[in-house]
């Protein structure tokens, strides 16, 4: 499969997972259960964007390695993702899931299979797990399904074992800023992006690309300074008038702050970096109970910002 190798000059990172996507995709050398993948890991690494750049070449639309993939359409291509009402946990529900099933079940328009990318692959209900299962286990010939998810320890049982796993994982600081830097960018505006990426090239480019999202990025860098020296009761305001504006920004506040954290203790003074580490822990764990359960958001976020707060006022200004 040529063109899959083709992605190798300009995807950064996650080499190791491209090249067995490679074998798994050469015609009659399919691996077992290769008709239907899950990419996992973090977020803003590339999973889409390498089942984007996969599914053009399994549909012969391949163009330039590292062209835009956005707004990408093909009529044997289905996109199905999770959605729900703001505030409440997304869903893959039944109609999706059927959808896929009759997406499949039909002819190819124009190309020689059909691909399915599903977005979003630990928000499936167990019924639309339950009605994809014969697809996973025997899809129609030469059809391809791409599930992404950030954990796989999230995914329902029945979909991680009738799927191919595949790991993407953060890329380290020396190889993204060799990437930036080989796609044309400055050294200093690499260095800026890679300190604030957190191992993310797709967010590293997005920062490099988007001028507003880089001041919006300094601008939470310096919420999280000004948090790490305050007291609990500035900290304990500070999640009150947050949790005034809107209920999805509030969610994504632990999101949000914890690629600044890891940056401050890469890089900070010892005070500020054990402040940072006891921050993190407890966001961490705020990020898992709010995408997870239906706890009160503001009670969530008031706990995890408890850990390593100065005692007083007095003490937040040392």
């Amino acid at each position: 499969m040529e063109g899959v190798s083709r992605v190798a000059p300009w995807f950064i990172g996650n080499r190791q997972a491209i090249e067995g996507l490679e074998r798994a995709l050469v015609p009659g050398h399919r691996a077992r259960g290769a008709h239907a993948f899950l990419f996992f890991g973090p977020e803003e690494v590339g999973k889409c964007r390498i089942a984007l750049t996969l599914t053009r070449t399994l549909l012969d639309q391949v163009d330039e390695p590292g062209e835009p993939e956005e707004g990408f359409a093909h009529p044997d291509f289905l996109v199905v993702a999770a959605a729900g009402d703001a505030g409440k946990r997304p869903l893959i529900g039944i109609e999706q899931a059927r959808m896929v099933r009759s997406f499949l079940a039909s002819t190819p328009f124009t190309a020689a299979r059909k691909v399915v990318l599903i977005d979003g692959a630990e928000y499936f209900s167990v019924e639309a797990a339950n009605a994809l299962l014969k697809t996973l286990e025997e899809p129609p010939d030469e059809s391809v399904l791409f599930l992404i998810a950030h954990e796989t320890a999230r995914v329902l049982p029945t979909i991680r074992s009738r799927t191919l796993s595949v790991r993407f994982a953060l890329v380290s600081d020396e190889e993204l800023r060799l990437g930036l830097i080989a796609r044309g960018y400055s050294r200093d505006a690499a260095d800026e992006a890679v300190s604030l990426a957190d191992g993310k090239p797709g967010r590293a480019l997005r920062l490099l690309g988007d001028a507003a999202a880089l001041v919006t990025f300094r601008r939470r860098r310096e919420a999280v300074l000004k948090l790490l020296s305050a007291s609990r009761l500035e900290r304990f305001a500070f999640v009150a008038r947050a949790a005034k504006t809107d209920s999805t920004a509030f969610r994504l506040l632990p999101q949000w702050w914890m690629p600044v954290l890891r940056n401050i203790i890469s890089t900070g003074v010892a005070e500020k970096r054990r402040r940072a580490v006891l921050m993190l822990r407890g966001l961490f764990e705020a990020d898992r109970l709010l995408s997870t359960t239906n706890a009160n958001p503001e009670l969530i976020l008031e706990t995890a910002l408890m850990n390593g707060a100065s005692s007083s006022i007095l003490n937040s200004q040392s």
